[in-house]
């Protein structure tokens, strides 16, 4: 089915498009075609990320809108005589995530189909049958019979490869692809982008909508657009936790799908200010919070790459007037923890963040 509303069709444009870490050229082109189409001005910087700034009737202060636009995935090493291709992998995963899957390598003569495979069954020794393959075990197969052959297809170290998953509708309104893990940050930068214009509210600051690349290996885009940027307030628009599934504990993630979005209080590379903690719980002053604080983490709640389509739309501020949705926060809206995905695997959605339901 295809999506028919606007903020589907949006996700699953940013969901197929292949954006691997240092490779975000395509996803790059989407965020900068929906920034240009809201008039904002638009640039790169030298690392590959892309900004577009919203100008305010005044100079301060600045507000960094981000979510970044790489995801997890692979990049050609080695081609083996035999023609198989061995890779090195692009931000973070679990071993068995990557066995009996299909990939795209990203070769520069077109994308090639390869296929990760395991031994049958009835050739695997008693003992190997429940042991996780190691990911320097894994190999790619395009159907090449030598190194000759596959490099007739294309295949060149250093080629980039990503996940062969379909944005997807499953039931009640969720969806599943790959690289949710931030396209679903992606759309709702967009999203707030829009609705600004839409409702044409005048902000007196200057809002900085940045798409960021390489975060997956280290946050390299989020550190110099904030060089470049400096602003007095940052706010990441990105993928989080949700453990509503069997086997999910409380004291790992208290979200749940649906329930709205999170703000991290801490991660392994942050501790946000907190003013925003209490300000949710005693209606303290938001506009003081804005003049004080310097860094921000607001989550969508995803598991097995899944994401509740709710979950995506924007958030007005309390005690704001308007035809703003609201979107209320998890009942335990302050989460402690990064990159944690549900832990029940789905051999259709690679997982570490690719997969998300709305």
């Amino acid at each position: 089915m295809q999506p028919t509303d606007r903020v589907e069709r949006l996700l699953e444009e940013l969901s197929n498009a292949s954006g691997p870490s240092g490779f975000e050229g395509p996803v790059r082109e989407i965020v900068a075609r929906e920034l240009r189409g809201q008039g904002l001005e638009v640039s790169t910087d030298g690392l590959g990320s892309v900004i577009g700034v919203l100008r305010g009737s005044s100079g301060g202060p600045r507000i960094m809108l981000a979510a970044h636009m790489d995801e997890v995935g692979a990049m050609v090493r080695f081609v083996t005589p035999e023609g198989m291709v061995k890779f090195q992998l692009l931000g973070g995963w679990l071993d068995q995530a990557l066995v009996d899957q299909r990939w795209t390598i990203l070769t520069r003569k077109g994308p090639l189909t390869a296929i990760s495979g395991l031994r049958s069954v009835h050739i695997t020794p008693a003992d190997d049958r429940n042991r996780v393959t190691l990911r320097d075990d894994v190999f790619l197969d395009v159907g090449a019979r030598s190194k000759d052959e596959a490099e007739a297809l294309g295949v060149h170290a250093g080629d980039p490869i990503v996940p062969a998953v379909a944005f997807t509708e499953i039931a009640d309104r969720r969806y599943t692809g790959k690289a949710m893990d931030d396209r679903v940050g992606c759309v709702m930068l967009l999203e707030t982008l829009r609705r600004l214009k839409e409702q044409g509210s005048k902000t007196p600051n200057t809002i900085y909508f940045v798409g960021t690349v390489q975060e997956e290996v280290g946050l390299r885009g989020a550190h110099t657009a904030a060089q470049a940027i400096k602003p007095d307030l940052g706010i990441s628009l990105e993928a989080g936790i949700a453990a509503d599934h069997p086997g999910g504990r409380p004291d790992w993630a208290q979200e749940r799908l649906g329930a709205g979005p999170v703000v991290y209080l801490a991660d392994a590379a942050m501790l946000v200010n907190l003013r925003l903690r209490d300000s949710h719980y005693a209606g303290s002053n938001y506009d003081d919070f804005f003049r004080k604080t310097t860094q921000v983490a607001k989550v969508i709640c995803i598991h097995n790459a899944m994401v509740v389509k709710g979950d995506i739309r924007a958030v007005r501020r309390p005690g704001t007037a308007g035809n703003q949705d609201l979107i209320p926060f998890n009942s335990n809206p302050f989460a402690l923890n990064l990159h944690c995905v549900r832990i029940q695997k789905q051999r259709a959605t690679l997982i570490d963040g690719n997969l998300v339901t709305f």
